[in-house]
């Protein structure tokens, strides 16, 4: 494997795994800000990674699937939809998250390197995922390794590395059918049983936030 298509590939396996762990207390907003920043900077850094690969090999190959133009449409929409925000900043801000999709979108799709890789980022997203979910059951059950802003009631209590109970629930269910189609696919049975181990404290995290979505 070339050196710049390895660097995008575990530029890859670093942003699923190390986005929703992160936190840096420090901050004020200790949740959400790192993220964010860490996300930018990191899929910026993927991005210069591919171009310089392509511009190596002297041409950039763009790799077609069925969700190429419903995903274009809707970050179109996206900025369209800019002209008409109550809020211009806020508009700009979630204009920049759909670009950042986008493009993580356009890399994954030009980068997997095959099913080999593709199985190790579901692997490694199951890993993350399992660490969020056993933090969040330690926390509803009173066990925390850190002191957060004082949440009363178990649906409150249970954020995990994500600071809110509707941020982490929405991490979790995404898990869930990414989990089961990986279980029914032909990989390892070794890979198989690890992600079927890991469903079962994501999905009881899940249960002990008492999500049902933005009220």
């Amino acid at each position: 494997m070339k050196d710049g298509a390895r660097s995008v590939q575990i530029g890859l396996l670093i942003l699923v795994i190390l986005i929703p762990l992160i936190v840096f207390r420090p901050s004020r907003d200790c949740f959400l800000l790192p993220k964010e920043t860490f996300s930018q900077i990191l899929i910026l850094g993927i991005l210069a990674c591919w171009l310089i690969n392509c511009i190596k090999k002297g041409k950039i190959t763009l790799h077609y699937t069925p969700l190429n133009k419903p995903i274009l449409a809707f970050i179109l929409i996206g900025g369209l939809s800019l002209f008409f925000a109550l809020s211009p900043y806020n508009g700009l801000r979630e204009l920049r998250c759909l670009l950042s999709y986008g493009l993580i979108y356009l890399i994954v799709i030009n980068n997997t390197g095959g099913p080999r890789h593709t199985d190790r980022l579901v692997v490694t997203m199951m890993f993350a995922g399992l660490l969020s979910s056993l933090y969040g059951i330690l926390q509803y059950y009173g066990i925390d390794f850190f002191t957060w802003i004082e949440e009363l009631g178990p649906r409150r209590k249970v954020i995990s590395t994500h600071g809110n109970v509707q941020f982490l629930a929405g991490y979790l269910i995404l898990l869930l059918p990414l989990a089961v189609g990986f279980l029914l696919s032909n990989v390892a049975s070794a890979k198989r049983l690890f992600t079927g181990l890991a469903i079962i404290p994501i999905y009881i995290c899940l249960i002990m936030t008492y999500s049902r979505g933005r009220g």
